[in-house]
């Protein structure tokens, strides 16, 4: 990581990110494998199963329908604490697609003891660098798609910070036209800009991924659509980052030599 790196230019919190949706029914591996990509993106959907549904009610982890497989909130928290705690150089941001109530999922964050590391980003300011963030430990952005009344500073309204391409694509065709670098949710003048790359499925497919993130594809794209919104991909979102050549296109929207490989410090 750069030590100057600021969020708003390519994944690497100084720079561009690869995030990956998790796929219906997704559990714990699917989910974990993003944090160990350096700086890391999750995009995480929060659910509640309860109710009339058999089971346990509480908060979860999973991806259109959590009743076919789904990770305890609680889990997956604990895990990204013990990211936190094992590697000190690294910054962890989540972008939560949420279907809880702000209060449930800002205590499921302090209950498995993130509060320490948690970033507050005012909405004008400019962003830290890379070793501010690391100096203060204030390493972790949580951002929110949809509901943030009455959440603490650090539950950010994703979208006052975050402007999107679309997400609807049925086929590659589409994917690949102009049309695909319009202006979604967001503001114009929110900073940080998502590149989505996926082809819609109900059950998203690892061998579908691996041709949408082909570097010929993703990188085309994420370059044409720099010069359309003008902007650097901050944020690239995709199915299956194992799948293609999601953190080759990364390295090289920040920089650095496709092939190069991530160091992680250990504490």
């Amino acid at each position: 990581m750069s030590d100057h790196g600021r969020l708003p230019h390519t994944v690497s919190m100084g720079g561009s990110l690869g995030l990956s949706r998790a796929p219906i029914g997704a559990t714990l591996p699917t989910m974990r494998a993003p944090i160990a990509i350096g700086m890391a993106l999750c995009t995480a959907c929060v659910g509640r199963i309860g109710g009339d549904v058999k089971g346990q009610s509480g908060l979860y982890l999973c991806h259109t329908l959590c009743e076919l497989g789904a990770t305890r909130v609680p889990v997956a928290l604990k895990q990204i604490k013990n990211f936190l705690d094992e590697y000190p150089n690294e910054v962890v941001a989540i972008f939560i697609q949420d279907a809880t109530t702000p209060k449930d999922t800002a205590k499921a964050f302090l209950d498995a003891g993130l509060g320490k590391y948690l970033y507050i980003h005012e909405r004008d300011n400019s962003w830290p660098t890379l070793r501010t963030m690391l100096r203060t430990q204030k390493r972790l952005l949580v951002l929110a798609e949809e509901k943030t009344a009455g959440a603490p500073p650090w539950y950010h309204q994703g979208f006052d910070l975050v402007q999107e391409t679309p997400y609807a694509f049925s086929s590659l065709g589409l994917l690949e036209a102009p049309a695909s670098c319009a202006a979604n949710r967001g503001t114009a003048n929110s900073p940080l800009f998502q590149l989505n790359h996926w082809i819609e499925r109900v059950n998203p497919s690892p061998g579908l991924a691996r041709r949408v993130n082909d570097s010929k594809v993703l990188l085309a794209r994420a370059e044409r659509c720099e010069r359309v919104r003008g902007l650097k991909p901050n944020l690239v979102n995709v199915d299956f980052y194992d799948e293609g050549d999601v953190l080759e296109v990364v390295n090289v929207l920040n920089g650095i030599p496709a092939k190069k490989k991530p160091f992680y410090a250990r504490r």
